[in-house]
């Protein structure tokens, strides 16, 4: 589907979030598209981890939808990690 998509370019497929990292870096990607199938959570931290400022779209293949996981990084400061833990989106429950 995205190979056929004339706005996109696939930069490479890798099978852990390790492999992935030189083709992001090289790539110099605005996003990543992760269609991991099990459980992915350390892919995620790993992904995020290195590469803090691209946004990740998590695409569940045996459903219709796709999550969007951002990171932003704060400063320490406890005043400051106070502000950014008040400032987050408030839970939804849908």
């Amino acid at each position: 589907m995205l190979a056929q998509a004339e706005s996109a370019t696939l930069v490479g497929v890798a099978p852990t979030a390790e492999a992935a990292s030189p083709m992001i870096d090289s790539s110099r990607a605005d996003t990543i598209i992760v269609t991991a199938i099990g459980d992915a959570a350390d892919s995620f931290s790993q992904l995020i981890t290195r590469h803090p400022t691209l946004p990740i779209l998590r695409a569940d293949l045996n459903a219709n939808t796709v999550q969007v996981i951002t990171s932003q990084q704060v400063s320490a400061n406890v005043p400051d990690l106070l502000t950014a833990l008040t400032n987050l989106s408030k839970r939804s429950d849908t």
